[in-house]
């Protein structure tokens, strides 16, 4: 799981929260409508803004435990990013992770098989 919370810190919201003197932190999700067997999923939340009146919610992102893909529950769409890509290889590389398991699980759902939502 720490490295899919890297993948978590390297993300280009993560980022721009820092550049702006602020931080991500995220919470694990557990509950029975996440598919845990095949994703890590993360509730993603502003750790120091200044002003916490209202929502402090990033997003909700999906990390795949067989590809290091991240995916934006909000946005429909994966979180791609030079230094993401590049972490990404890495860790790719450390665990055997290759082509033929990118395709086979690119398309795995982050919901739980009897879910349409995950939130």
């Amino acid at each position: 799981m720490t490295e899919a919370e890297i993948l978590i810190y390297l993300m280009p919201q993560a980022q721009e929260l820092r550049r702006q003197g602020m931080d991500v932190g995220w919470e694990l999700q557990t509950g029975p409508k996440f598919n845990r067997k095949d994703f890590y999923t993360f509730w993603v939340v502003n750790a120091k803004r200044p002003n916490v009146e209202g929502s402090v919610t990033v997003g909700y992102v999906d990390v795949n435990k067989h590809t290091g893909e991240v995916w934006d529950e909000g946005l429909e769409r994966f979180v791609v990013s030079p230094d993401l890509a590049g972490v990404q290889v890495i860790l790719r590389k450390a665990h055997g992770i290759d082509a033929s398991s990118l395709a086979k699980y690119h398309l795995a759902k982050p919901q739980a098989p009897d879910q349409d939502c995950a939130f």
